[in-house]
């Protein structure tokens, strides 16, 4: 699909309110991440919202680039820091209707 398709099609999903946006599947090389993952959250952010994007890591296939870590912390470098947690974890929760984690006791073993 060219970029322009792309465009026009997400931003028609985008004035449906039912639609929400898994933010994945972007390949992360060692290095910087890039000026065109920031350019694409920022512009499904201001399509979307905040309340409709969710990340995603794509784990364990990320990893055969750059570590788990590094993954997390250049997706959230960017996402305004007032809505990471909601595109880390809130969102997704609620799309999927989940529930948040609980915290088990450490084993004594």
């Amino acid at each position: 699909m060219r970029q322009e398709e792309w465009t026009a099609s997400m931003q028609g999903l985008s004035r449906l309110g039912n639609i929400s946006v898994k933010v994945s599947g972007y390949r992360f090389e060692p290095g910087s991440p890039g000026p065109d993952y920031h350019r694409l959250c920022t512009v499904l952010l201001e399509w979307f919202g905040p309340n409709r994007l969710f990340w995603g890591s794509d784990w364990p296939v990320s990893t055969r680039h750059v570590p788990y870590e590094e993954t997390a912390l250049r997706a959230q470098s960017a996402f305004p820091a007032d809505t990471w947690s909601r595109v880390s974890d809130l969102n997704a929760r609620r799309i999927y209707g989940l529930a948040a984690p609980s915290n088990p006791k450490p084993s004594s073993n």
